[in-house]
């Protein structure tokens, strides 16, 4: 057990070391450490009054170096209470506790016990149904989030924060980087947070969109077949070029290409509708519906693009029509090279991450032994 006064491990209660109760507000046991990162920590918890296993981040306040990093952290909370979803950790509470230098924020969520598709990258390698399949998992969760009123961005959707259970199921984690229109103002302007190769273009000026998640959910398949991080597949307009790395029918590649397109205004909008030529090609269409394409601009532009062609209309922004030149980077090193020592092999680009999200949260290793499943 890990006093949640002082930190040290302790069996004692009182702890042997600072002689206070090593439990968490009289209602919870910290186990072990799941996962460190720059602003906390999180913890395998036992809730003392049923038993259940729980994840438990801590943001020391001392750690909580500007105000806003205090209010993105009391964001993540405020957004998750307000969720309902069977494939999002379900939020717990939040509080204040400690005293001194060990006073912190603490957001409790629902544990989940599964493999990340990062690790699961380490071993596997992923063919196009096998993408279609994480496709068709994970975007009904985005079209619950952008169907909130106002919409719920995630603006992290990648490998690593996609949990697969014990029981097959894909559950979207971590949500540090989220944001809902309207809640951004009160940290007194725009925040740029997510992960490099997964960032939309308009992420980098701190916008975002329900379109952003889907750029990051492209951007996760792209990786999940060419095996590479896609920052490493970029050109010098920020388009990713990865057709060359793929094996793919040409309905994926224009879907894809729709997720990728860097525009906004171009790329596909709507989980929904997304969806549904993911359903289609599922059941084995192989290029892409007439319907699809039509819906906001095409993807004609991207085709032609990737193979050296210019057909960008003018006005658009992007790169379109740009040239197609050699893709960069290094193939995704396998298992022995590059470990971490919090998780499997991953390029250093992976480690890129802007503002939040550092520590796992919401998720752990698969367990020796079951625990007690929180109540739903």
């Amino acid at each position: 057990m890990i006093c949640a006064a002082c930190g040290d491990p302790t069996d004692a209660e009182p702890c042997a070391t600072c002689g206070a109760s090593p439990v968490l507000v009289g209602r919870y046991r910290l186990v072990d450490t799941l996962g460190r990162g720059r602003s906390g920590t999180t913890f395998r918890a036992v809730r003392i009054a049923d038993g259940a296993v729980v994840a438990v981040k801590e943001m020391p306040l001392r750690r909580a170096d500007s105000d806003k990093a205090r209010a993105l952290f009391q964001r993540e909370a405020r957004v998750l209470a307000q969720l309902d979803h069977p494939r999002i950790p379900r939020y717990l509470e939040d509080f204040v506790a400690g005293r001194g230098k060990h006073a912190a924020i603490f957001l409790v969520e629902e544990l989940v016990e599964g493999v990340d598709l990062d690790v699961e990258m380490a071993t596997r390698r992923y063919d196009e149904p096998d993408v279609l399949d994480v496709l068709a998992g994970l975007l009904p969760i985005l079209a619950y989030l952008h169907g909130r009123s106002p919409p719920v961005l995630h603006r992290d959707v990648k490998p690593r924060n996609v949990l697969r259970r014990t029981d097959g199921a894909l559950v979207l984690v971590d949500f540090g980087a989220v944001r809902a229109d309207g809640v951004d103002s009160e940290l007194g302007g725009s925040t740029v947070a997510g992960t490099f190769g997964y960032m939309a273009p308009e992420q980098f000026r701190g916008d975002a969109g329900p379109g952003t998640d889907l750029y990051g959910l492209g951007a996760l398949a792209v990786a999940l077949l060419t095996r590479r991080e896609p920052n490493t597949l970029a050109d010098t307009t920020g388009r990713l070029r990865w057709r060359a790395h793929a094996n793919v029918s040409p309905g994926m590649a224009m879907l894809l290409d729709r997720l990728l397109e860097p525009d906004i205004d171009r790329r596909a909008s709507g989980a929904e509708a997304v969806l549904g030529e993911v359903r289609r090609l599922r059941g084995g269409g192989g290029a892409a519906s007439a319907g699809f394409l039509d819906a906001r601009g095409g993807s004609r532009g991207d085709a032609a693009a990737e193979d050296g062609r210019s057909e960008a209309p003018s006005g658009t922004s992007g790169g379109l029509g740009t040239p197609r030149g050699p893709a960069a980077g290094q193939d995704r090193p396998e298992a022995g090279e590059g470990a971490r020592a919090d998780g499997p092999p991953r390029t250093a680009a992976a480690a890129a991450t802007s503002v939040v999200g550092e520590a796992p949260f919401g998720r752990a290793p698969l367990p020796a032994a079951p625990h007690p499943p929180l109540g739903r």
